[in-house]
């Protein structure tokens, strides 16, 4: 849209709604039942475990600290 000329950039918080869609498909994962979550959030297969896996990958780094990580100090 344009306002006084100048064009404006309204961002539609997609990245926004993906992670929350992404935390409500973790919360109902019971690992069998991925065929449900698909329909249930309108989404693919891929989608899915995608999903499982980004959120499981976040689960683990608060548990798991990087070795390797030079930022942090002993």
């Amino acid at each position: 849209s344009q306002i006084g000329g100048m064009q404006v950039y309204f961002p539609r918080g997609e990245v926004l709604n993906t992670i929350i869609r992404d935390m409500k498909i973790w919360r109902d994962f019971t690992g069998k039942n991925i065929p449900e979550l698909v329909e249930r959030y309108q989404v693919t297969y891929k989608t899915v475990y995608k999903a499982i896996r980004r959120m499981r990958r976040l689960e683990q780094r608060k548990y798991q600290p990087d070795l390797f990580d030079n930022q942090r100090t002993l």
